[in-house]
């Protein structure tokens, strides 16, 4: 209504505006507070009556935004977020690129739940936002989703050269962790906000270490791993080899001529001249022989000649030499001239023969030969003698030259420094530049560059002693400026000096398949002479005239010939029969040796005949064919001996060559190998191709070592006998360098050492005396003389047994046993009656001579003594037994042997050629070989220690190998009930010695070894007690053993229910190392319950 009075109120009934309607009932009413946000209001119209009207609803517009949402949170899985905004508005998620990623509504009370795609999981940041009804929004409330996503792996990850510094690609920020193999963290740090990295290790990783390289973001999320391999840099390697050089010195010596001697004797029987003497004919061939002494650094040049007397027809007689072994005190043998003398009815004479004997004792004998039945005697003398003294020389001169670090040394190798190297100091004098620099040795100078090369003269004045050294040491620096030190040693040797060879590392045993070829065929021999049998010795000169019309052949290197014989007779012959001997060349003493007879090989008859076909195979030589016979000499016309088939065993051109051989060169396996031949060395292997084959070897020290044929043979020689060698390095756990060599040797056969134990049984000698004597009409007394030895114990038993005389009166027996030195009875006793019996027990006699006497007195009697005595010191030997084995047995490459020698004896694997067996006397027994390889060996019971035969296997291929037999020939000591004494010998003896208190005493048999020269010795019935058995070490050990350091010097263990015995016989570990030297069988023991019963004595 116009003029009215317009009022407004709020919801809470308070005016909040007033005005008045104009003239047209049009109002216009401030509102304070103003209402923004659609609130409801009322308003009224008063007319000047003060009359109200009714109320008028209003609502005010709403353009007020909501406040921005509070209380927001992101779920774990980033798919839901939670808050609070104003009541029943639209709340909205955006990304941080703006993208809308989920809305919803809030309720009554304004909370709200929004799901948001995709899921928010790696700390996003979010802007949320309400709308009201007027489509007011809010302000953006931000919220960061939670990260629980890990970093993307690490990319583009690289480590330097040199192993120190790793970089690569990851998210912004992100923390970098680098870990070794065994989870260890070696480098960390941060990418920066490119999400590069540049970390740095600690240790730098140089061997190919496999890492791991990791990134955590901030809230700890860690990424896969990355792995990297770190470089294998093989360090500066600086490795040196001592050089060790044998200087031959050109000396010219003072000569003397000495008076010529000679030796008178008998000849001795060749079985006891063995490659020892054997103890039991020493005495008798040092009666015979004629000994020569040569003194230190002189040598004397000798010429012999023997003769032989008696009657002996077609004869021949050995000349044996033998020299003095001055460790072990034995004389072995050097030399056998078989047939030297060849005597013809009454005595021969021999060739001269010229020798150069070094210093040392020698002694030569004449031993039996062919043909001899009895020992004649003999005579050995000089024709000439001159000593050459090097001590006292006129002239002494020598001179050798090479490279400190380039000259591969047999047993050391090469140096492997890089390259730039040089010798820097020889004996703390500096070396630069090129210039020679002098160095005064002891015995010489040596001239040293800095490149390593060297001379070194010997001083003119040098008067020795021959075989003494000087070590000059040297130092290298390399570019780098490490440096390494290594000897060079000369050892000045009176004339040339052998090269040495290092030791054998592996052996490559070849499968080896010949090539058969057909032979040229051997020219037959026609209307042959035959040759009387004891013209044809074993030993024939190149020019004898029994070869004029013989047959010949030869064959060649790396090949077998084998001929098969045929023989045939014409014209008319008495039945007669002939023998095939066929000859070698020795190319060392230039005549022909016998290599095989063929006995009644070819056959006459009356009208014919001939010879079974024989075949043979043949190493390499020259050879001549004979006929030998003793009757229908001289020539057979028409007859002839032919070869009927030629075939040849190529060997040089093999079907087949091939071998492998496999070995570790480190045996720590801390170690690894670096380099060989000058190659770098790979985890996974390198190859280096040698002289003869091929080397695989890996960086743990594994190697295959490979050898072939070649595909080429143009030049190409098979490697029989051959030594490939390979210098390598080794670097250890610490970084030291060691130079070493790898020798493999090539072959067909190898021989291996074999080990035999043998035992004499030897008992307690004893002495017995049985007597039985007699009293009666003629004589009333009835003695008997007997002896106890010194060392025995005796055992007696007297019977008397007296008969009454016809009178019938008492008989009385009286016995004395006296003392025969001083004259005193020792033992008497008496008894009287009727046909009286005494019956007397005595084991109480001393050694010493006594007189048993027996006297019978109105009677007779009949007197039994028996006695024994057991001597406790002394032991009888009974037949050893007999032990049997075979040489290949264990030997590799038992194809291909074509030969073996044992002391001198060869026989051939080829039954039909040479002997079929051989004797070689032993220092201890005998040994009787079996062409096959079959052995026995027999002690003699004559001498107990270890027996060591070499042999040698020859193969078809001309090659050889070396082992040993070693037999341990020792005691079976049976006791007695007595307490025994028994001194050990140099054998494993064993010892069952019975019920007495025993002892076994340990002598000094060797000084230079470290159980003195016993063996290991056995004690089957050891008694342990205070009334037990004994061990006497006293002899073994040194004057400074006591009790408060006997257990520096004696040990005792139990193994298996047994006790071990050692002894250290200087208590030092030093100059002898502890060595068992007995066994306690079935004995539970300690040294201090041996030493608190006295059973040791030391």
């Amino acid at each position: 209504e116009p003029g009215s009075k317009v009022d407004v109120k709020d919801g809470n009934g308070d005016v909040i505006g007033s005005g008045t309607a104009d003239q047209d009932g049009n109002f216009v009413v401030t509102l304070d507070p103003a209402l923004t946000n659609g609130e409801e209001v009322t308003i009224t119209a008063t007319d000047k009556g003060n009359n109200e009207s009714a109320g008028t609803d209003a609502v005010a517009p709403d353009s007020t935004a909501p406040n921005a949402p509070t209380d927001l949170a992101v779920n774990e899985e980033g798919n839901v977020l939670t808050g609070k905004a104003e009541p029943e508005t639209v709340v909205r998620v955006f990304d941080a690129s703006g993208v809308l990623i989920g809305q919803g509504v809030t309720n009554a009370q304004g909370h709200f739940v929004v799901s948001l795609s995709p899921a928010q999981t790696n700390g996003e940041l979010l802007n949320v936002n309400a709308t009201d009804a007027a489509d007011n929004t809010s302000a953006n409330a931000p919220v960061v989703a939670q990260d629980t996503t890990a970093p993307d792996a690490p990319s583009d990850v690289i480590i330097d050269a040199d192993g120190l510094v790793v970089t690569g690609q990851t998210e912004p920020d992100a923390k970098i962790e680098i870990k070794d193999a065994a989870g260890a963290v070696i480098g960390e740090g941060l990418a920066d906000g490119e999400g590069h990295f540049t970390i740095t290790l600690t240790p730098a990783q140089t061997n190919g270490e496999q890492l791991s390289v990791t990134a955590a973001d901030g809230a700890g999320n860690v990424s896969e791993a990355t792995d990297v391999t770190a470089p294998t840099i093989v360090p500066e390697v600086v490795a040196l080899a001592d050089n060790h050089v044998e200087l031959g010195l050109d000396v010219t010596p003072t000569a003397s001529t000495n008076s010529n001697t000679h030796a008178t004797g008998f000849t001795i029987a060749s079985v006891g001249l063995g490659a020892i003497l054997e103890l039991g004919v020493l005495d008798e061939v040092i009666k015979s022989a004629l000994t020569i002494d040569v003194a230190e650094n002189t040598a004397r040049q000798i010429t012999l000649k023997g003769t032989s007397g008696g009657v002996q027809i077609l004869s021949t007689y050995d000349l044996y030499m033998y020299k003095l072994n001055e460790t072990s005190g034995q004389w072995e043998q050097q030399r056998v001239e078989q047939n030297w003398i060849k005597a013809v009815l009454l005595g021969g004479t021999s060739k001269e023969l010229p020798l150069l004997l070094d210093s040392g004792k020698y002694m030569f004998v004449l031993g039996t030969g062919l043909g001899v039945t009895a020992l004649t005697g003999s005579t050995i003398k000089t024709v000439s003698d001159v000593t050459f003294d090097y001590g006292k020389p006129e002239a002494v001169s020598g001179e050798t030259e090479g490279n400190l670090m380039t000259d591969n040394d047999p047993k050391h190798g090469a140096d492997d420094v890089p390259e730039g190297t040089a010798v820097s100091m020889v004996n703390g004098i500096a070396v630069s530049g090129n210039d020679e620099v002098a160095i005064k040795g002891l015995f010489g100078t040596l001239y040293v560059k800095a490149d390593g090369s060297y001379r070194y003269e010997a001083s003119a004045d040098f008067k020795g002693p021959y075989g003494a050294q000087e070590t000059f040491k040297y130092s290298v620096t390399t570019p780098k400026g490490n440096t390494a030190e290594a000897d060079l040693t000369i050892k000045l040797n009176n004339g040339g000096s052998d090269i040495e060879v290092g030791d054998i590392d592996s052996h490559v045993v070849l499968d080896l398949e010949a090539n058969i070829e057909k032979g040229p065929g051997v020219k037959a021999m026609t209307d042959f002479a035959v040759i009387k049998l004891g013209l044809l010795g074993p030993i024939l000169g190149a020019d004898a005239v029994v070869f004029k019309d013989a047959m010949t052949f030869d064959v060649s290197e790396n090949t077998l010939r084998e001929l098969t014989f045929k023989g045939a007779a014409g014209g008319v012959e008495l039945a007669s029969s002939y023998d095939l001997l066929i000859y070698k060349l020795d190319e060392i003493t230039g005549q022909y040796v016998q290599f095989h007879v063929e006995k009644s090989w070819f056959k006459v008859i009356l009208l014919g005949g001939g010879s079974d076909p024989l075949t043979l195979q043949f190493p390499e030589g020259k050879y001549k064919v004979l006929l030998g016979g003793t009757s229908a000499l001289g020539l057979l016309s028409g007859s002839s001996v032919s070869v009927t088939e030629d075939k040849i065993h190529n060997y040089g051109d093999p079907k087949k060559l091939e071998g492998k051989a496999q070995g570790d060169v480190t045996p720590d396996d801390a170690d690894v190998v670096v380099k060989v031949a000058g190659q770098d060395v790979s985890a996974m292997g390198t190859t280096i191709t040698g002289k003869f084959g091929i080397l695989t070897i890996a960086a743990d020290g594994s190697y295959t070592y490979v050898v072939s044929k070649s595909s080429d043979i143009n030049g190409w020689q098979p490697p029989y006998g051959k030594v490939d060698t390979f210098s390598y390095v080794t670097q250890s756990a610490d970084g030291k360098t060691t130079v070493s060599t790898l020798n493999i040797k090539i072959g067909t056969t190898t021989a291996i050492d074999d080990f035999v134990q043998t035992n004499v049984v030897a008992h307690n000698q004893v002495d017995h005396v049985d007597f039985e004597g007699s009293t009666g009409i003629l004589s009333n007394t009835v003695t008997k003389d007997f002896n106890i030895a010194a060392g025995t114990k005796t055992e007696a038993t007297l019977n008397i047994k007296g008969s009454t005389g016809i009178l019938g009166s008492n008989t009385t027996i009286t016995y004395q046993i006296i003392d025969k030195v001083s004259g005193k009875v020792v033992k008497t006793g008496t008894k009287t009656e009727k046909n009286p019996n005494l019956n007397v027990t005595i084991n109480d006699l001393e050694p010493g001579q006594y007189t048993l006497s027996v006297v019978t007195k109105d009677g007779s009697s009949k007197t039994s003594f028996v006695s024994e005595s057991t001597h406790l010191s002394h032991f009888n030997t009974g037949v050893a037994e007999t032990e049997s084995g075979n040489l290949f047995a264990n030997d590799i490459g038992k194809d291909s042997i074509n030969a073996f020698t044992v002391g001198g004896k060869t026989l051939f694997v080829d039954s039909n050629v040479g002997a079929k067996s051989a004797t070689v006397e032993g220092l201890y027994g005998t040994l009787t070989l079996s062409h096959d390889g079959s052995y026995s060996y027999k002690a003699s019971g004559n001498g107990y220690g270890v027996e060591r035969f070499e042999y040698s296997l020859d193969s078809k291929v001309g090659t050889s190998d070396k082992a040993i037999l070693e037999i341990n020939v020792g005691k079976d000591i049976m006791g007695s009930k007595f307490d025994d004494v028994v001194t050990s010998t140099a054998g494993n003896d064993v010892y069952a010695l019975g019920e007495g208190a025993d002892t076994v005493v340990m002598k000094l048999l060797d000084q230079a070894d470290a159980a003195g020269g016993n063996g290991q010795d056995t004690w089957t019935d050891f008694k342990v007690g205070m009334d037990g058995d004994r061990l006497d070490i006293s002899d073994l050990l040194d004057d400074n053993v006591a009790p408060g350091n006997l257990a520096e010097y004696l040990s005792v263990r139990e193994e298996g229910g047994n006790t071990i015995i050692s002894v250290d016989r200087d208590g030092q570990g030093s100059a002898f190392e502890a060595t068992e030297v007995m066994t306690l069988t079935g004995v539970n023991t300690t040294l201090d319950e041996l030493l608190a019963n006295h059973q040791i004595t030391y």
